[in-house]
């Protein structure tokens, strides 16, 4: 965006000036600049203060339901409550296709709370690129306290331990997951302050359906017997990532 006076004004730039004004373009769009990580070029967002209707739901088990909560949330007026099914795989999801995005770095942000619960949380990216699937995730188990990322057959990887994080109902905190789409690799996740280094590349299966879409899944996975809680909230989708 352009800073400073124009070229025909009598005065030169001030330099508070165009700072306040992308503070205030960028707090329009992404709310408060001091509440996460800001970096690559913003391409969507989606706070569910109009509910969850770009996104397809579904789960497995007996209970799996997905609710619009506007009591409990991280911003805007609203947040999503996956409940997770109590038998067959335990769970409840959000998905969302977008199309092709700039090549390079994207992240993919979600905010999430425990509901005293001790739930997981999975968030996959699947690019499906020409005839070729590409398969990215990170998992955190609110119970073993460890993050953990996707392999490209589909099964986890465990690989940071200790990881704390409060589970207390309300209490949001903020994944956001760095992928190289040119070289097909992870770059980093961070969650909330702390950012893990992840330089993993990924090989594609076979895969005939539709070419250049990026696919995002929001997924709760429970434990047999109960209905397992996990709130969800700002969703933000990037490229350009630095």
């Amino acid at each position: 965006m352009p800073h400073g006076a124009p070229d025909f004004a009598n005065v030169g730039p001030i330099e508070t000036i165009h700072r306040l004004f992308d503070m205030g373009e960028l707090a329009a769009r992404l709310k408060s600049l001091v509440r996460y990580h800001r970096g690559g070029t913003f391409v969507q967002e989606d706070d569910f203060s109009a509910g969850y209707g770009n996104w397809a739901g579904g789960g497995s088990g007996t209970g799996n339901a997905r609710t619009l909560r506007s009591d409990i949330h991280r911003s805007g007026g609203a947040s999503v409550l996956l409940t997770c099914g109590s038998t067959l795989s335990l769970t409840s999801w959000l998905m969302r296709s977008f199309g092709y995005p700039v090549a390079g770095d994207i992240g993919v942000e979600v905010s999430f709370a425990g509901d005293s619960d001790d739930v997981k949380l999975e968030l996959k990216v699947r690019w499906y690129g020409g005839r070729r699937l590409y398969r990215f995730g990170i998992r955190y188990d609110f119970n073993a306290e460890t993050l953990d990322y996707l392999k490209y057959d589909n099964t986890w990887v465990a690989w940071q331990t200790d990881v704390k994080l409060d589970n207390e109902v309300g209490v949001f905190h903020t994944v956001k997951l760095v992928l190289d789409l040119d070289t097909f690799s992870y770059v980093r996740v961070i969650l909330n302050e702390v950012s893990y280094a992840l330089a993993v590349t990924q090989s594609g299966v076979s895969w005939i359906g539709d070419p250049e879409v990026l696919n995002v899944e929001i997924l709760a996975r429970g434990d047999s017997g109960v209905n397992k809680k996990l709130y969800v909230d700002d969703f933000i989708l990037t490229e350009n990532e630095p």
